[in-house]
């Protein structure tokens, strides 16, 4: 299947961390998009995993997961869930889907780039804040964007 970049699909959408509403989306969406952007993603635990240490298991934590799509996540840090995340369909494995910290760094912002041939595309994920924390960082960096 050839991919063709300007036909590529966007949905973005902030679930209030409700974990099964995210579950519907990806199951119910996997043929009408290509790139699902989540702001305020459900992050819980969601299965145990045998363990050395733990009888019960270690807990693995994260947001729902399908089958069709590439789950894109920033590792928490300071225990703090992540506010953005992406899943990325299969379909686009083809294009290398990357997530890019290395263009910035900030919790509330997902970088991901895609490329084909010589070409690489960009599409960004922000959370916005109370507090405009994202938006004003991207305004005091916007000359170090692609």
């Amino acid at each position: 299947m050839v991919v063709r970049t300007k036909d590529i699909r966007v949905y973005l959408h902030n679930v209030a961390k409700n974990y099964m509403y995210l579950d519907v989306i990806l199951k119910t969406l996997y043929n009408d998009f290509d790139v699902l952007f989540v702001q305020e993603p459900p992050w819980r635990t969601i299965r145990q995993a045998p363990s050395a240490s733990n009888k019960e298991g270690d807990d693995i934590i994260g947001a729902p997961m399908h089958p069709e799509w590439l789950y894109m996540v920033r590792p928490p840090q300071n225990d703090q869930a992540p506010r953005v995340m992406a899943f990325v369909s299969k379909r686009l494995e083809k294009l290398r889907p990357s997530m890019r910290t290395d263009l910035i760094d900030h919790c509330d912002i997902f970088i991901l780039s895609l490329f084909q041939g010589n070409d690489t595309y960009y599409l960004m994920n922000v959370y916005s804040d109370d507090d405009r924390t994202a938006i004003l960082y991207l305004q005091d960096h916007v000359d170090e964007l692609p």
